[in-house]
């Protein structure tokens, strides 16, 4: 099922689609992987073996997603696995509305990241990496890139005639490298 040189991940999705598509780019990426369909099935691989992280779609047939998280909440071994919650209803809506304030407004160990659907698989592999301590890729999450274009902006608003030609001709010079950009706009600005 997984190999115990590498990290593992208990991954837990409904859609047996997108239960294959996580898993192989997983794979791909150099983890170990097991794949369950509902939340009992997770709560069995449990008592067998603690993986380095599980990732689980809140919307599961039988034990849902939230009933998973209260499950394993209570567990002192099981509550410190970091744990990525995917769900297409940010809101709660569902057969556990009831207990979503779980994971709303309140900062609790365990969904130590929620995604909403449709998540992009590089998204997903990102916050993957991050959350089991992996060196970040060279690619940028949607809200840093934000981040870094609302600095960009204030930044160029305030900068000098001079400063906006030496930024015209480094971006100029290198448009096929990102990090270079971003270092020469930095230096610049």
């Amino acid at each position: 099922m997984t190999d115990s040189k590498k990290t593992n991940i208990l991954l837990v999705q409904r859609d047996p689609y997108s239960l294959y598509i996580l898993k192989e780019a997983l794979k791909e990426e150099g983890y170990g992987v097991t794949a369950v369909g509902n939340g009992e099935e997770a709560l069995r691989f449990l008592m067998r073996r603690t993986p380095d992280l599980i990732s689980i779609d809140l919307n599961l047939p039988n034990k849902t997603g939230i009933m998973f998280y209260h499950s394993i909440s209570r567990n002192k071994k099981w509550s410190r696995i970091p744990l990525v919650t995917i769900s297409g209803s940010a809101n709660g809506a569902g057969k556990d509305k009831g207990d979503w304030d779980v994971f709303a407004g309140r900062k609790v160990f365990g969904p130590s990241i929620y995604l909403e659907k449709p998540v992009r698989l590089e998204d997903f592999l990102e916050l993957i990496h991050r959350a089991m301590g992996k060196p970040p890729t060279t690619r940028l999450l949607p809200t840093e890139i934000e981040a870094i274009r609302e600095k960009a902006i204030e930044a160029i608003k305030s900068a000098d005639d001079e400063k906006i030609v030496q930024l015209e001709a480094a971006l100029s010079k290198n448009r096929k490298s990102s990090k270079n950009i971003i270092k020469k706009v930095a230096a610049i600005i």
